[in-house]
């Protein structure tokens, strides 16, 4: 799986997938001793590998700014755009509300994002490290939502942890 930030139209997102495809579908460079393909130098093992890695390539385009929002339903026509993500700080950034994803104006344009996903038949999804954002997003139309970063996580067990030993010692 591969995403792709700020793409901006179908244009971009058909380039975006070239990039992952090999010749001639796509433009992605060939090596025939590569980790990837697990050194495969066998032609066999080499022509499944290439099968296979068009099988199974997940490309997800990253929507960010207004005009990306209005472009979805081009770029989920592009033959091997598997997924939309909305990217909840770029676009309000994108918007003149740099950090405040949470801004109404925000969620109005992310609203409209999962409603195009969702008339367009592809799938869409979000972060946030906010539940009820993260539960708006899947009432509204996504698919899938990232609760967090691992960093977030991370951040949040061990503020806990040091504020139960913190607890304890007083």
């Amino acid at each position: 799986s591969i995403m792709f930030p700020a793409v901006e139209s179908a244009a971009e997102a058909a380039a975006a997938v070239a990039s992952t495809r090999y010749p001639p579908r796509g433009c992605r460079g060939v090596m025939t001793t590569a980790r990837m393909s697990g050194y495969a130098v066998e032609a066999g093992a080499l022509r499944e590998y290439y099968e296979r890695s068009e099988r199974e390539m997940c490309v997800v385009v990253q929507v960010e700014s207004l005009a990306a929002v209005e472009a979805i339903p081009e770029m989920a026509a592009v033959d091997g755009v598997d997924a939309i993500f909305l990217g909840p700080s770029d676009l309000a950034a994108s918007m003149g509300h740099l950090g405040n994803p949470a801004h109404p104006d925000v969620g109005a344009a992310m609203a409209r994002a999962f409603a195009l996903c969702s008339d367009a038949g592809i799938a869409s999804g979000s972060i946030s490290g906010d539940e009820g954002m993260c539960r708006s997003m899947v009432e509204q139309g996504a698919t899938f939502v990232a609760v967090g970063t691992d960093l977030s996580v991370l951040g949040t067990g061990l503020r806990r942890v040091l504020e139960g030993v913190a607890g304890k010692e007083n």
